[in-house]
């Protein structure tokens, strides 16, 4: 089955203001070149993550490792540094 390009982490309780699709589609656009390992557009916990779908693996690969030692946000950060800022 085919997959869209990227998957962003929402939740049931939340009420989007109007254009955040709109606002995202535009800047996922603008940055799909560049390489990053999630775009963040919200800073309420793992809420408002867009990862790409490639990633996906990998990602939920390191989260069923460590999920019982960090929430899941802080499992993200700490992917963050391992992929990203970890020389």
């Amino acid at each position: 089955q085919d997959r869209g390009t990227y998957y962003v982490q929402l939740e049931d309780d939340i009420v989007a203001k109007a254009g955040y699709y709109s606002d995202m589609k535009t800047f996922t656009t603008q940055t799909a070149s560049d390489e990053w390992l999630y775009l963040e557009f919200s800073q309420l916990g793992f809420r408002g993550k867009m990862f790409k779908t490639h990633d996906l693996p990998m990602i939920a690969e390191f989260f069923l490792m460590f999920h019982k030692d960090k929430p899941i946000d802080w499992l993200l950060d700490h992917l963050l540094w391992v992929k990203v800022c970890n020389p």
